[in-house]
């Protein structure tokens, strides 16, 4: 390459895939990388992985238990499904609603998986939740 060669434009179509990822482009491809790339079963379809199913259990992970006078503060994970507000769980047999739900301190909708975030239960007889349960809401 000759020392007007560097001066010289490239076309679009020569140049390589690299040199589009580092320098961008202006068409709408999307380049995706290899190694980010869904991998294949030997069927050649792609596996998906749903996150959230009409099955699937919503359960919460307590790390934190705070009594409140008329409700229970409890500050945890998501660790399978959504939390909702209104969702109920049972603890001795006694029905407990959830009442807000808050991230920080921002009050939420919802809860969804791997999230953390405080919920604010209300019902009778919750002194049976304990650090490290797991609660199933319904």
């Amino acid at each position: 390459m000759g020392f007007l060669g560097i001066f010289k434009e490239k076309s679009p179509d020569s140049e390589s895939q690299e040199e589009k990822i580092l320098l961008g482009t202006e068409c709408c491809d999307i380049l995706i990388p290899d190694h980010a790339k869904p991998k294949e079963t030997k069927t050649g379809s792609l596996k998906v992985k749903l996150v959230h199913s009409e099955n699937t259990k919503n359960k919460f992970s307590v790390n934190g238990i705070y009594d409140i006078g008329t409700e229970i503060m409890l500050s945890g994970v998501v660790e399978s499904g959504k939390i909702k507000k209104r969702m109920k769980t049972s603890v001795d047999s006694k029905n407990v609603v959830v009442t807000d739900i808050k991230v920080g301190s921002t009050s939420v909708t919802e809860l969804l998986l791997h999230e953390e975030g405080t919920i604010f239960l209300k019902g009778k007889t919750m002194q049976q939740i304990k650090y490290g349960n797991v609660l199933e809401f319904k």
